[in-house]
C-alpha cells in the first residue's frame, strides 16, 4: 500500500480600495504555492506486531496451535516418537525403531530435533489438541506406537476415508498393420533369438535380433505387458485375442535384425515381444515371444528464480528502508513409493514489485527439489508411476532463529516419512507432508505464510511435458493473495535423463 498526498489550496487575496472603484490597480504577483510535506501513513499497530515481534520458537508454534488452520497431528506422531528416541524411553515399537534408523542415518539431526521436541511439548496439552486428537496431545511418553496408530492419528483430523483408487476404462486403440490369409505353408516360423535387456520408455529404439525372412522391409512388433501395466496411455488391440501394443518396424537386408521405435506412454515394466513378419501368399506368420524390460525415466526438479507480483503491506515508501519481504520456499517431492525429499531455501530479501531474483547455488544448492541418493551422491530420481511436490511459500521482515536452509530436519523428515505412512494413498501422504513442512518452518523462523502449491505428475504425464530436444519442461507456481499478504511466481523446470 503507498502513501497518497492530497494537494493543499492557496488563496489569493486581492486587496481593493472604496476609494479609488474607479481605478484599476495592477494585480501583486502570485505567491509561490507552497509544497505539502509528504507524511508517511503510520502503521497499524496489527500489521506492526506482526511484522516486527520477535517470537520465540515455542510462541510461534503455540500462535499456530491457537490460530492457525493446518492439522498439528502428523508433527505431534513425529514429535512423540523423537522424543522417546532421543530420552531413551524407546521399546521396540515401530516408530521407534522408524525414528532410530533415521537418526542413525542423519546424525546431524539430533541436536536440532531436541530443541524442537522440548519446544513442542512446552505448549500446553489443551492448546496442542486443538490441532490435532486430544489423544495424542496427552499421550504419555511411555508409549510407543505402532504404523497403524500412527496411521490412524494422522487421517482422524483430515477425514480421511479411505485409499484413492486410481484406474479406468481402456479405450479403443489404433490398429496398425493388417491380416492375410495363409493359403500355403511358408519358410520356417520367424524367430526372436535376442532383445535388449533393459531399455526406457517414451520413443526408445528397440533392436530384436533372430531371422525374419519376408517379402516386405515392415513388420508389426507387438508388445504384450506382463507386469499388468495399462495400455491407455500407448493406444492398444486385439491381436489373436490378446490386447498389445502394435508398433511398425524396420527389417534390415539380411533378413536378421528388426529396428522398432516404441510408441510414446509406454508404462515402465515387463512386456513380451513378438515380430509378425509378411510374406505375401504364405501369410503372416508370427514369431516367438521374448521379454523386454522397459525402465522408468529419472528426472529432476528445480527452482529456478522467484519473482515479486506484489510486495506484501506495508512497503518500504511507509515503513522504513529496513523492511522487505525476506522469501523462504519451503518443499517435499516423492515419486512412487521412494522417500519424500523435504528441504528449505535460503532466504531472498529485498523484493521490491515485479523484481526477480535467481535461484542460489552456493554456499547450498536452493534449486534442488527433486533428487534421488546414490552413496551420497544426488542422483535424477526414477519415476515409475507418480511424481508429487508440496511447495509452501513464507514471508518475513525479520531473520531466521537459524538458517532452516542448512536444517538437517529436512533430511530426517524425508527419512522416517515413508516408514511411519507407507500404506496411505499417495494424496493422503502428500498432505501429511504439507502439515509437517508448516509445523516445522513455523517452529525454525517468524514469518507469514504466502501459500501453498501442489503438482502431481503421472510418468506418461512427464514423458509427454519434455518431449522436446532439450528434454524439459519450465512452469510457473502462482502465490496470489491480498495486498497485504504479498503474491509471488516460482519458476521451476523438470528435466528429463536418459534416451
Amino acid at each position: 500500500m503507498r502513501s497518497r498526498t492530497i494537494p493543499t489550496l492557496v488563496l489569493l487575496a486581492l486587496a481593493t480600495s472604496a476609494s479609488a472603484a474607479a481605478q484599476v490597480r495592477p494585480m501583486p504577483r502570485p505567491v509561490p504555492r507552497p509544497v505539502p510535506p509528504t507524511v508517511a501513513r503510520p502503521i497499524p499497530a496489527a500489521v506492526a506486531a506482526v511484522k516486527h515481534e520477535r517470537l520465540t520458537p515455542v510462541q510461534r508454534l503455540t500462535r499456530g496451535f491457537e490460530s492457525g488452520s493446518k492439522s498439528g497431528a502428523y508433527f505431534g506422531v513425529l514429535m512423540h516418537s523423537v522424543d522417546r528416541v532421543l530420552s531413551g524411553s524407546g521399546n521396540g515399537s515401530e516408530m521407534d525403531v522408524a525414528v532410530q534408523r533415521a537418526l542413525e542415518r542423519n546424525p546431524a539431526s539430533r541436536e536440532v530435533l531436541g530443541r524442537m521436541v522440548a519446544d513442542y511439548r512446552a505448549i500446553p496439552v489443551d492448546v496442542r489438541a486443538r490441532r490435532m486428537p486430544r489423544e495424542l496431545a496427552v499421550l504419555d511418553r511411555g508409549t510407543g506406537l505402532s504404523h497403524s496408530a500412527a496411521r490412524r492419528f494422522v487421517s482422524a483430523p483430515a477425514g480421511a476415508s479411505g485409499i484413492i483408487v486410481q484406474g479406468g476404462l481402456q479405450g479403443p486403440g489404433r490398429r496398425i498393420g493388417t491380416v492375410r490369409p495363409a493359403p500355403d505353408a511358408g519358410p520356417a516360423a520367424p524367430r526372436i533369438d535376442a532383445v535388449a535387456a533393459t531399455l526406457q520408455t517414451g520413443g526408445a529404439r528397440v533392436v530384436l535380433d533372430g531371422s525374419f525372412h519376408g517379402t516386405s522391409p515392415i513388420a508389426p512388433v507387438y508388445l504384450r505387458p506382463a507386469g499388468g501395466q495399462s495400455l491407455e496411455s500407448s493406444g492398444f488391440q486385439t491381436v489373436d485375442g490378446e490386447q498389445v501394443v502394435v508398433a511398425l518396424g524396420r527389417v534390415d537386408g539380411a533378413r536378421s535384425r528388426v529396428e522398432v521405435t516404441l510408441p510414446a506412454g509406454m508404462q515402465p515394466g515387463p512386456y513380451d515381444v513378438a515380430v509378425r513378419v509378411p510374406r505375401g501368399a504364405a501369410g503372416e506368420p508370427k514369431s516367438n515371444w521374448r521379454r523386454l524390460e522397459l525402465a522408468p525415466f529419472a528426472y529432476t526438479v528445480r527452482l529456478l528464480s522467484i519473482r515479486c507480483l506484489d510486495e506484501s503491506d506495508p512497503e518500504t515508501v511507509l515503513a522504513g528502508p529496513e523492511v522487505h519481504d525476506e522469501i523462504v520456499v519451503s518443499w517435499a517431492a516423492f515419486a512412487d513409493q521412494g522417500p519424500a525429499m523435504i528441504g528449505w531455501t535460503q532466504e531472498y530479501e529485498g523484493f521490491d514489485d515485479n523484481e526477480e531474483q535467481t535461484i542460489r547455488m552456493h554456499p547450498t544448492d536452493d534449486g534442488a527439489l527433486f533428487l534421488a541418493l546414490s552413496g551420497g551422491t544426488p542422483v535424477p530420481g526414477v519415476v515409475a508411476n507418480r511424481l508429487f511436490v508440496v511447495a509452501q511459500l513464507a514471508e518475513s521482515d525479520e531473520s531466521s532463529d537459524f538458517r532452516i536452509g542448512g536444517s538437517p530436519v529436512g533430511a530426517f523428515f524425508a527419512d522416517i516419512g515413508r516408514a511411519s505412512l507407507d500404506e496411505l494413498d499417495v494424496q493422503l501422504f502428500q498432505e501429511k507432508l504439507s502439515q509437517a513442512l508448516h509445523w516445522a518452518t513455523r517452529w525454525a523462523s517468524t514469518y507469514d505464510e504466502v501459500g501453498e502449491v501442489r503438482l502431481s505428475f503421472s510418468a506418461a504425464e512427464l514423458q509427454q511435458m519434455t518431449n522436446n530436444s532439450a528434454g524439459r519442461h519450465r512452469d510457473r507456481m502462482l502465490f496470489r493473495n491480498s495486498d497485504d499478504r504479498g503474491s509471488y511466481a516460482v519458476e521451476y523446470e523438470i528435466r528429463r535423463h536418459g534416451n
